[in-house]
């Protein structure tokens, strides 16, 4: 759109589907759970801060941003074990925890734990 377009005859890239046998397993395992969401999280979070200048305003409204969707995205997979009726995903959530999490976020985990441990729902 910007200027002239070359064609180059061969890959310029290769995308790697398998993982490397360095990973740690919480990233290699292809199932769903908590310590894996976490493990995933933090490296976004590490990813995000590096990125991030947290110095400038629109560096902070853009951290507080994404911490906002990974609240979200943790209490979406909260509400999902309670409407799949999966007590495990609720007890075991305390394994999601990061220090990034949002206030109603931990407020929304702890009272639904709390509840599935103490009437066994």
């Amino acid at each position: 759109m910007r200027g002239p377009v070359g064609y180059v005859p061969e890959p310029v890239i290769i995308i790697r589907h398998d993982r490397p046998e360095n990973y740690p397993e919480e990233y290699k395992s292809a199932g769903w759970s908590w310590p894996r969401q976490r493990f995933l999280y933090e490296i976004h979070t590490a990813n995000r801060l590096a990125y991030y200048d947290l110095k400038t305003l629109a560096g902070r409204l853009r951290w507080w941003q994404f911490r906002l969707r990974l609240s979200f995205e943790t209490a979406k997979w909260l509400t999902y074990g309670v409407v799949r009726k999966k007590p495990a995903m609720i007890t075991e959530s305390g394994d999601s925890v990061t220090a990034h999490d949002l206030w109603p976020l931990r407020l929304y985990r702890w009272g639904l734990r709390k509840l599935y441990q103490t009437c066994g729902v």
